[in-house]
C-alpha cells in the first residue's frame, strides 16, 4: 500500500515535470530583434566598396541590405525566415538562425 502510494506521487510529479517543459518549449525565446553582422570581402581580401549585401530568406525573398562602411554590413533580420544566404558580390555566406556573425569572405 505504501509502495503503491509513492508510485502515483512519482508518476504524477514525472507528468508535471514533462507537461511543464513542453509548454515552455512552445514558448518564444526572445522577442527582441534579431541583428546579423559581418564583413564582406573580395576574393582577395579587400573589403567590398560599393556594393551592398543580398540576403535571400528561405521563402525566396531578397533583402538589399546597404553596407554602413566599406566591407561592413548590419541587417534587421527579425521578420525573415530563417536559414539566410548571404550574397556580396560574388561570393557567398549563410546563417542558419540569423543572428550574431556572418561573414562573407
Amino acid at each position: 500500500m505504501k509502495n503503491a502510494f509513492w508510485a502515483k506521487k512519482t508518476l504524477a510529479s514525472a507528468v508535471l515535470v514533462i507537461a511543464g517543459a513542453l509548454l515552455l518549449s512552445a514558448l518564444p525565446a526572445d522577442a527582441g530583434p534579431s541583428v546579423l553582422v559581418g564583413v564582406a570581402t573580395t576574393e582577395i581580401g579587400q573589403p567590398l566598396t560599393a556594393h551592398s549585401i543580398e540576403i535571400v530568406d528561405f521563402s525566396g525573398h531578397t533583402t538589399d541590405i546597404i553596407l554602413t562602411k566599406p566591407g561592413v554590413y548590419k541587417a534587421d533580420t527579425t521578420n525573415l525566415p530563417k536559414p539566410l544566404l548571404l550574397k556580396g558580390g560574388n561570393l557567398f555566406s549563410y546563417s542558419v538562425d540569423g543572428v550574431g556573425v556572418a561573414n562573407i569572405d
